[in-house]
């Protein structure tokens, strides 16, 4: 799977300014309370609702598209987005509307086929969920989006940030509920029975960690 090797986004929660983070295998965030870690953490789980179709229902769920702006539409009419995966990307700027959504202002593959040198794939301009998803099946964009797009739909974010006697890892949960670890971490005592029964190797690593 494609690895990412650099972001560049502007305008989103405290990102106000431009940005570039160069990505290694490992990448570590350290800084302040209020530095943005989190922010910057929540921006892969945008970028999940988008690949899976679900924008438009994230967005409203959240609060609308001034929680997701720098300071509000009033200051920040867009965010936008260009993720790199070496000689590929994902490039995307999401604008807010009148009747309270984020649309697309413009979305982008880019990169080389088998045909072309690098350049970038316009995939259009206000429509409201990702048309990125559908290139896997174009003929035109497919060896971009067959490169990029697995990457972005094969992200997971796992943030295990309430620790507070309410939160969801402390309460009773089904035992049963083990395929797959949940991104609050809700079911991590079935995963880690399910783990130190069928994979104790894994499991000790993970203990022993």
């Amino acid at each position: 799977m494609a690895a990412l090797s650099k972001l560049c986004i502007q305008g989103y929660k405290s990102i106000s300014g431009a940005a570039e983070i160069d990505f290694a295998p490992l990448n570590i965030l350290i800084g302040a309370n209020g530095a943005g870690k989190s922010n910057l953490i929540s921006f892969f789980t945008l970028l999940n609702q988008i690949v899976a179709g679900n924008l438009q229902y994230f967005i409203q769920k959240q609060g609308g598209p001034d929680v997701f702006l720098s300071y509000g539409r009033k200051v920040t009419p867009k965010l936008s987005a260009r993720l790199y995966f070496d000689q590929s990307g994902y490039f995307f700027n999401l604008e807010a509307t009148a009747d309270n959504r984020l649309i697309f202002e413009s979305e982008n593959l880019w990169g080389a086929d088998m045909h072309d040198s690098p350049a970038g794939r316009f995939l259009g301009r206000g429509h409201e969920e990702s048309k990125a998803p559908d290139q896997l099946d174009s003929p035109h964009n497919h060896s971009i989006a067959g490169y990029v797009i697995p990457a972005l739909q094969g992200w997971r974010v796992y943030h295990f940030h309430d620790t507070s006697e309410s939160a969801s890892v402390k309460q009773l949960h089904d035992i049963n509920d083990n395929e797959a670890l949940r991104g609050d971490a809700a079911n991590l005592a079935s995963f880690l029975f399910r783990m130190r029964t069928e994979d104790r190797e894994s499991y000790e690593a993970i203990r022993d960690s």
